[in-house]
Formats: C-alpha cells, sequence, structure tokens
C-alpha cells in the first residue's frame, strides 16, 4: 500500500516507520467479494473521516493546498520543519530501491537512475538526534553505495560513510545493504546524499537530506561580530538582532546543477580519451529539482527531444507567507549562481552550518555545498501582485568551461509565481504551454529584469558568522600543517590521458579491500609518508589516539576551479587567494597570510579558484578514514582525492566488522 510522507507525498517503500508486508493478499474463501455499491459507502464513509481528522494533524501533515498539487512536480519538495522539531527523538526507517529507468528531465531523453521510481531520489527527513536505518537494495547492473554528504558520524560509525574503498565494499547488483547511524544531538541543516561509486551521480542517483533542529533548542540569531578581511568591512551585508526577521512558515527544497545528455559514463569516456585533450565535459543543461526546458534545435548531438515532456521549474508561493529556500548544488561541474528577480535573499545557513544573517542578490553554490535562505520581496509596491511572477534565474559559471557548447543555455530559469488565493493553481509550463495542470489561470513568462551586481556586492563565502557564539572562538592548530599540490597531468604512463594528482599520488580505489581493512603495525608506519601505502594512495594520519587541530594549505595549480569537499569532519575556511596573474598562485611561506583571529562558519565543501590555494583548518575527532576530494566528478574519477586516517587506536572492532561485512556480498 502506498505511504504517505510526512511532506503529503505518496511513494512505495520509502518509509516504514510501523510493519508493512511486502506480501499482498491473494483471493481465497476468507475475502468477501465487494460489490460497487459496497465499496462506495465505505469510501465515502472514509473520505469524510480522513477529512475530519485532517483537522486534527499538526500543520506540518495538514493536507494542504500545496502538499495536493498533484500537478505539482515541485509537491514533493515541501518539507515539514514543525512536525520534526516537535517530536521526540525516532529511529526512521526507510528503503530505497535502486533502478533505472528512461526519463525525459529537460525533453531529452536520458537513461538515468531512480530511487523507488522518483527522479531525484526522495527528499528523506530527520531531526537531531534521530536514528537512521536506511536499507539500500540495487537493481543496478553496477555496484553502488549511498554517501550522506556533510554528516559527521559523531557518533563513530565511520563504516556507513557509503565511501567505496575506502570504508565499504560496493553494494552488488541485485545485493541489500543497510546503512544505520545516530545523528548527533547538535547537528541540523541541510545535508543530502548521493552515489559514491563512478559517475551514478551525474545520472541523477542523488536526493535531498535535511535534518531539523529540535524545538527545544531554538536557533536566535545574536549580534555578530564582524571582522574585516582585505576586501574591507562586511557589515552592511548583516542583520542583528533580528530573529523574527528569521521567521518562516515554508521550507522548500531546490536541488540546482547542470546536467548532460550524455550518461556519466560517456562523459568520463570522453574526457579519458585523446579527443578531450584534457578539457572537462561542458553540460548541456542545468536542472531544478531534475526540471527544466530545453531548446531541442540547439544540439549538435542526435538526441531523442520531445518538447512537450519538458517542464519549467515553478514555484507557487502565497503573498502573506515567508519562505526558507534550501539550494543543494547537485552538479558534476558548474558553481551555480542563483537569483531570484526583485527578491533579496538572507543566507542563514551554509554547510549545515547556522549563521547570522547575510543580505545578497545573487548566491554562488559550488558542486556539494548548500545554503538556506530566507526570501523577501523587495520590488515596487507592498508585495507581488496576485499571479505576479518573477524568473529564478541559475546561472552557470562560464569560467568552468573550456569550450563552447553551443546546446548550453548559461542561464537555464525557473518561475516564482505569487497568490493570495489557495485556490490559485498556474499551469505547470511545458515547452509548448502543454496542459499538464488542468486548472486556470495560466502562469505566463515572466517580465521581470535582473538584478545588477557591482563587484563590491559580491557575495563573500569567507564573512559567514555562525550564531552559535561559542563556535567564534578558532582553536589554534596542534600538528605541522597539511600542504597538498592538485592538478590534472596528460602522461606517456597513462597513455596521455588526464589524470588528476595529490601530491603526484592518483587515487585509484580497491573496491573489494577498503583502505580501512589494509591496516599496518605500527612499528612499520610512518605517519606522514605515502610510500606506507600503495603508490596511488596518499593517506595521511594525524594522531592514532587523540584528535588534533591541523591546517590544511591547498594549492591548485591547475587552470579551473576546484570544490574540494571533506568527509565526517567540517573546517573552517580562514584563507582563499585569488587567482595569480603570474604563476600558480602557491601559498608562500616567506609572506603567509594574515588568518583570522576568530572563526568563522564551519563548511565541508569550498571552493578554490585556478592558479590560488587555500587554508582551511580541520579538528580532527572522529575516529576513521575519511575523504578528501575534488566534487568535479571527472576529476574524483581521475584520482583527485586522499585520506585522512583519524585516531586509528580508538576505531572499534564493530566498526572494522561493518567494513568487512560490506564485502562479503
Amino acid at each position: 500500500m502506498p505511504h504517505r510522507l510526512d511532506n503529503g507525498e505518496v511513494d512505495r517503500a520509502l518509509t516504514s516507520d510501523a510493519p508493512t508486508s511486502s506480501q499482498p493478499l491473494t483471493p481465497g474463501k476468507a475475502h468477501h467479494r465487494w460489490t460497487t455499491w459496497r465499496l462506495a459507502i465505505f469510501a465515502g464513509i472514509g473520505l469524510a473521516s480522513i477529512l475530519s481528522l485532517a483537522r486534527l494533524l499538526p500543520p506540518g501533515l495538514r493536507w494542504t493546498p500545496q502538499l495536493w498539487r498533484n500537478s505539482d512536480p515541485n509537491a514533493r519538495y515541501y518539507l515539514s520543519p514543525s512536525v520534526h522539531s516537535s517530536r521526540r527523538p525516532q529511529v526512521r526507517q526507510y528503503n530505497f530501491e535502486v533502478a533505472e529507468d528512461d526519463r525525459w528531465p529537460d525533453g531529452v531523453q536520458k537513461r538515468v537512475f531512480t530511487i523507488n521510481g522518483l527522479f531525484p531520489g526522495p527528499t528523506i527527513e530527520l531531526r537531531s538526534s534521530d536514528t537512521l536505518f536506511l536499507t539500500v537494495t540495487n537493481r543496478l547492473t553496477d555496484g553502488t553505495a549511498i554517501h550522506f554528504h556533510g554528516l559527521r558520524h559523531e557518533d563513530g560509525s565511520v563504516s556507513q560513510d557509503g565511501s567505496i574503498g575506502i570504508t565499504q565494499c560496493a553494494i552488488p547488483p541485485n545485493g541489500t545493504y543497510t546503512y544505520k547511524f545516530t545523528i548527533a544531538d547538535g547537528q541540523h541543516g541541510t545535508f543530502w546524499y548521493h552515489s559514491h561509486h563512478a559517475t551514478q551521480r551525474a545520472d541523477g542517483l542523488f536526493g535531498a537530506m535535511i535534518v531539523h533542529p529540535s524545538s527545544d533548542k531554538p536557533i536566535v540569531h545574536q549580534e555578530p561580530r564582524f571582522w574585516t578581511r582585505s576586501s574591507g568591512p562586511l557589515s552592511a551585508r548583516f542583520f542583528s538582532n533580528a530573529p523574527d526577521e528569521m521567521d518562516y512558515d515554508e521550507d522548500i527544497v531546490m536541488m540546482v546543477g547542470d546536467w548532460y545528455h550524455r550518461t556519466g559514463k560517456e562523459i568520463l569516456d570522453w574526457y579519458w580519451s585523446r579527443k578531450s585533450a584534457g578539457l572537462e565535459p561542458v553540460p548541456d543543461i542545468a536542472l531544478i529539482n531534475g526540471q527544466q526546458i530545453f531548446d531541442c534545435p540547439r544540439s549538435t548531438r542526435k538526441i531523442k527531444c520531445d518538447p512537450s515532456k519538458s517542464t519549467r521549474p515553478t514555484f507557487t508561493l502565497f503573498r502573506d507567507k515567508t519562505y526558507k529556500l534550501r539550494f543543494i548544488n547537485t552538479g558534476s561541474l558548474a558553481m551555480a549562481h542563483i537569483s531570484i528577480d526583485s527578491h533579496e535573499m538572507i543566507v542563514v545557513e551554509a554547510d549545515g552550518t547556522s549563521v547570522e544573517p547575510s543580505r545578497l542578490r545573487e548566491l554562488p553554490v559550488a558542486p556539494g555545498q548548500r545554503y538556506a535562505v530566507i526570501l523577501r520581496y523587495v520590488g515596487p509596491g507592498k508585495g507581488p501582485a496576485e499571479g505576479e511572477s518573477f524568473w529564478l534565474r541559475h546561472r552557470l559559471d562560464q569560467g568552468c568551461f573550456k569550450y563552447p557548447n553551443p546546446a548550453l543555455d548559461p542561464e537555464p530559469k525557473g518561475v516564482i509565481v505569487y497568490s493570495k488565493n489557495p485556490s490559485f493553481r498556474p499551469k505547470v509550463l511545458s515547452a509548448e504551454h502543454s496542459a499538464l495542470s488542468p486548472v486556470a489561470p495560466t502562469a505566463a513568462d515572466p517580465t521581470s529584469s535582473r538584478w545588477i551586481i557591482p563587484d563590491e556586492d559580491t557575495f563573500e563565502p569567507l564573512s559567514l558568522t555562525p550564531v552559535d557564539i561559542s563556535a567564534r572562538t578558532l582553536p589554534p592548530t596542534t600538528v605541522d600543517p597539511v600542504v597538498i599540490y592538485v592538478n590534472t597531468m596528460k602522461r606517456n604512463s597513462n597513455q596521455l590521458r588526464p589524470f588528476a594528482y595529490i601530491n603526484q599520488t592518483t587515487w585509484r580505489p580497491n573496491e573489494r579491500e577498503p583502505v580501512m581493512l589494509q591496516a599496518r603495525p605500527e612499528s612499520t608506519w610512518d605517519h606522514r609518508d605515502p610510500r606506507s601505502w600503495g603508490q596511488n594512495e596518499f593517506v595521511v594520519s594525524t594522531s592514532r589516539n587523540e584528535s588534533v587541530v591541523v591546517d590544511i594549505i591547498v594549492n591548485n595549480l591547475e587552470d579551473g576551479p576546484h570544490p574540494f569537499h571533506l568527509h565526517g569532519h567540517h573546517f573552517w575556511p580562514l584563507h582563499v587567494s585569488r587567482t595569480a596573474k603570474y604563476g600558480w598562485g602557491s601559498f608562500n611561506w616567506l609572506t603567509p597570510p594574515v588568518l583570522p583571529t576568530i572563526a568563522p562558519a564551519l563548511r565541508d565543501t569550498f571552493m578554490i579558484p585556478l592558479r590560488a590555494h587555500a587554508v582551511f583548518r580541520a579538528k580532527f575527532d572522529t575516529p576513521g578514514m575519511w575523504l578528501f576530494h575534488c566534487h568535479v566528478l571527472v576529476h574524483l574519477q581521475s584520482g583527485m582525492a586522499m585520506t585522512f586516517d583519524v585516531m586509528p587506536d580508538l576505531v572499534s572492532e564493530s566498526e572494522r566488522r561493518h567494513v568487512e561485512e560490506s564485502c562479503r556480498n
């Protein structure tokens, strides 16, 4: 029987908080043959009962108009924060069946990955201190694994990180694996899950994961402490002492990111061929929640394109409500710059860290990053008119592309449309305005104008300050810095194919022998010598049995940016240099940068510009093997990754057994 989610979405086998049977009833003597009139009577009684009970449900579970917009493909991205924040911690059980299907996300047919029949995958909603049981059944022809991007695993559950070749073996075809871990009491925010096998993420194997805070621990925005970088004071971009400004009525997920019409395997094979000359494949479009409109004649490749099957991402907002939007860049290559005409966005969260409010008009989101914003109308008049619509602009950073793709619209758009009447339903527009929704009026294309944003108003991610005053204390380092150099190269030894390197090592995980199982006696261990491992495994051991605070200095020797992501921990981004006009922009030990003394907001993913360097400070305090890698998909698959081995003596035997068990399938 379909199970109704907390956000109103009917989905099969997503959550099973109550026992369910997978065995269907079969006809027999004990089963009556119901006549049509009996069914009608019972259906009427049931509907009346349901409508009466609906009034007794908490607001997050009531069948509000948003939740019943069956014509609206974005209805399942409306969240239920009040339901989860107000309840006690629970064991939340989910069942994922991963499969393949042909879909038309932008009107172009592509073989994609689905979870429980959904593309993108279903949204997981939790609260702090919940325990998650996620059973994944793999119906693919290749192995798979699920990584929970941004979660810290403070309960010591390193084996549940989902990193193939590091913390687990792949879930084989027709195999099943259950992830089990508890969310830390203080962890909440916007996260996401995605495959960590090959290029499956590029073909849709991902979804949002939202952890709501407990209602007995409200987030109050205190007076921020301002700090100054070389660009000048930042105080004008902040609100202070304004918790009322941050209240909101509705909570919506918006997954944004570039998209390829070829499969992930095809784009990786092309990148590894000599045809690419080492240039990263340029995407064909960008999607919002798996939707967009592609202009079929622009394609230079042979594709199956049906304009009537493409859908403009459209979100209906009510004029008397305040909205929180959660942006997640699920893309494979490009930075996404998000703006909404005639609206400002107030950043209140970054990568799971609650931050002091920062006002902006365009939000840059790197692959893997997440931001939560409060949306505010700042156009003429007291508010938008009934039915008035505005462009939601999704501009891709052209600096990430090294050759032109004539098929690419560099700024795909969604639509924000306003109503004050709950019965108002705009049609969800296709490229040919096909009637996907039978109700009027029709939402015409907006006539709004883009923001003109001067350079001095460009958002500076380093400026974000944590809400928690105690989190503004920056701990000193306790060990020497870790210095790495990253680049891609074409070598004769690799048949002139582009491979990615960190300190001249290129990570090639052994999917059948995870690094966590390759334990070595301490007497033969050189903590900083990569030769202690294979030449393709750069592993840095921080300390065998105590936490450390270390600066990670990343030098980007490339002509392209790298969004780096750290598993299982967060870091303080202390310094990011500008692109060097000459040379490689590496860290200069003779004239080191002046680092802040007040801690910025903790992050787990951060963009390093081309020919530049960054200084990240991390406190490694959760035992296990934790991956650190570029989130550009072809770079990761080409080897731009390394691992931090944190307190190996404190990794429990049960965690090692979990790793071993994942390899017995």
